[in-house]
């Protein structure tokens, strides 16, 4: 049994990408946002939209 997770999120890049450095081996891994936009139909069946900043 395969016991992976995947998540694919497409967006638009809302921070410029960060290099971090992480602990004392020095591994290194890139920071940033986007923003993904959400469309759907609200309680009173209007089209709504809702965008969610995502840290990766």
């Amino acid at each position: 049994m395969n016991n992976l997770n995947s998540v694919l999120l497409e967006g638009n890049l809302v921070r410029d990408p960060e290099e971090v450095v992480i602990g004392d081996n020095a591994a290194q891994m890139a920071k940033f946002s986007i923003a993904v936009n959400r469309y759907f139909k609200n309680a009173q069946a209007e089209p709504a939209e809702e965008v969610m900043f995502i840290t990766i």
